[in-house]
């Protein structure tokens, strides 16, 4: 988190690729967020407590408890039968990245309903883009 001051004034995104299983986050004493499972990517916007210059101070708490129901996987305490190494913990690619100030998407769910032949979708704007009425403006097509 060191060349953060050469990154501007862009938001700044710090991501984890996975984490297996429950996540807690933390920079510069401030909390980021917390999250659970292991094989999903997920964020935090670190822009508001990240130093530009200067240190950085990054903690990161991971629990990977095997009681529960929680979904079993490469974390099993017994690796039986299994061709691969044991995973827990941070296992994928973490990265802080550099976005602009700009609207966005933040999350886009989509489901079908087959039974009544329907789409919905489920938009969750970040930074949104007001028209000059203060309203969100979203327009989508079908094709």
């Amino acid at each position: 988190l060191r060349r953060a001051a050469a990154l501007g004034q862009q938001r700044l995104l710090l991501r984890f690729e996975a984490v297996d299983y429950q996540c807690e986050v933390w920079l510069n004493g401030g909390h980021l967020g917390n999250h659970k499972g292991g094989y999903t990517p997920f964020a935090f916007d670190a822009s508001h407590l990240i130093h530009r210059t200067g240190t950085n101070t990054l903690v990161v708490r991971v629990r990977d408890p095997m009681e529960g129901t929680q979904i079993r996987g490469k974390q099993s305490p017994v690796a039986e039968g299994i061709f691969y190494t044991r995973v827990s913990g941070i296992w994928q690619t973490v990265w802080l990245e550099a976005v602009p100030t700009v609207a966005h998407i933040d999350e886009l769910t989509i489901t079908a309903d087959l039974h009544r032949i329907l789409v919905n979708a489920s938009v969750a704007v970040g930074q949104p883009a007001l028209s000059k009425a203060g309203e969100l403006v979203l327009e989508l097509k079908a094709q």
